[in-house]
């Protein structure tokens, strides 16, 4: 019994995944916003993956990596620090192109010491990084942090670079479409939502004690359910008064 029970856990994990990727893919729509896009990528990453927070940079026009989601405020800090001292576990698998893992980052202090002291005073202990990759072409890297020591399970690091290259194609995709949808312009799209998209979570998690991914993902059924850009939704949520539903 408990053997079919397991099976059936890893059956809709797996739909869950396939889900996800699909939707990071399918950027052809009119309401497309990659600062969704990137949510949605940290989201799925904590929800289906054996990691306790997530965060993704993306490369600008200049080659440099710029914080643009993530699941908690001290994951932001730790992406910000990796920027500010140019080192760190995201930084390198864009560089690479490969996978980055560290099972103890204690051990691994050496490799990144600003990144590994502020990560284990947030209580992070080892960290799995994968570029946002497609046939070569590097667009950014996912950060993905683990309150526990230990490597992400074989399965789980297949998943996390499904998820990061399903995430790569749809951001290449989207500017392939629209060739005015330059690399700045994607980015600057994505930061200029991220702070809205921040408040209203905040605003939810405040009002209705959601976590933030679920604050997230409250943000953006209603995004699709209106067929609006999930920042117009976001901003609705802002203007609203404090008691409001």
């Amino acid at each position: 019994m408990r053997q079919v029970a397991g099976r059936r856990a890893v059956a809709v994990v797996d739909q869950s995944v396939a889900e996800t990727m699909l939707s990071l893919a399918d950027t052809g729509g009119p309401c497309f916003d990659p600062a969704e896009l990137l949510y949605a990528l940290t989201t799925a990453s904590v929800q289906l993956l054996e990691v306790d927070a997530a965060a993704v940079l993306l490369i600008d026009e200049h080659g440099r990596l710029v914080p643009v989601a993530a699941t908690n405020d001290s994951t932001v800090e730790l992406e910000n620090l990796q920027v500010q001292v140019r080192q760190g576990p995201c930084l390198e698998c864009t560089r690479t192109r490969e996978a980055v893992r560290s099972a103890d980052l204690d051990v691994d202090a050496h490799r990144w010491p600003e990144f590994v002291r502020l990560a284990r005073q947030e209580g992070f202990r080892s960290v799995h990084a994968e570029p946002l990759c497609l046939r070569g072409q590097v667009v950014g890297g996912l950060n993905l942090l683990r309150a526990r020591t230990g490597l992400l399970p074989g399965e789980d690091q297949m998943q996390a670079q499904q998820l990061a290259c399903a995430a790569a194609i749809g951001l290449l995709h989207r500017r392939a479409l629209n060739h005015v949808e330059t690399v700045r312009a994607q980015l600057q799209h994505a930061l200029a939502s991220r702070i809205d998209i921040e408040q209203a979570k905040g605003a939810f998690i405040e009002r209705h004690g959601l976590t933030p991914e679920a604050a997230f993902e409250r943000l953006r059924s209603e995004a699709r359910r209106s067929r609006v850009p999930l920042r117009q939704i976001a901003r609705a949520v802002l203007d609203k008064p404090p008691d409001s539903p």
